[in-house]
């Protein structure tokens, strides 16, 4: 419950970011953040742990790359501007983490958070389900993990396609 708690927390935060950043300010982005504001509070107050260890521990395997790569990007802009000396190293650190974010983000949310959500999370709420005396909880946990697990391919085709030089997200 306390991994639900923090990330409830969390998303309190990046609500408001996302939508205040034009960089996030998509719906897929928006939408990502607010069901999950929604389904991390179920989880720290109604659910069962032990989902949570994957959902809200293991899947943000990527946002530390992730995040090192947005860095980059901006401090690469900020030294591109500036023609500061520094460029052409900032600019290896910064490809080096998007191809590692990417690779990550590949097993850890394409492959793995699908896989986990179809054959292990679904298969097991659908037990729980039939034991509970009120599965409203349950039923909105797996239609949002079938969501994120949509997301996730969503985000993945736009990582294939900014890799194939086309670009992913259409402004």
């Amino acid at each position: 419950r306390f991994l639900a708690s923090f990330l409830a927390g969390v998303m309190l935060w990046d609500v408001p970011v996302s939508y205040c950043t034009p960089g996030l300010r998509s719906w897929d982005v928006i939408s990502h953040h607010v069901v999950l504001l929604l389904v991390a509070s179920l989880a720290a107050s109604q659910m069962p742990g032990w989902w949570c260890y994957f959902y809200f521990g293991v899947v943000e395997i990527v946002s530390p790359p992730l995040g090192v790569y947005d860095q980059l990007e901006r401090t690469c802009d900020i030294a591109k501007s500036t023609k500061h000396p520094s460029l052409p190293l900032l600019a290896r650190a910064r490809d080096f983490t998007k191809i590692l974010a990417a690779l990550v983000f590949t097993v850890n949310r394409a492959m793995m958070f699908t896989f986990v959500t179809f054959f292990r999370f679904l298969p097991d709420a659908s037990s729980v389900r039939r034991l509970a005396p009120s599965s409203l909880v349950v039923d909105l946990c797996a239609f949002a993990a079938v969501g994120f697990a949509g997301l996730q391919i969503w985000w993945f085709r736009m990582l294939v396609m900014e890799a194939r030089g086309r670009g992913g997200r259409e402004e």
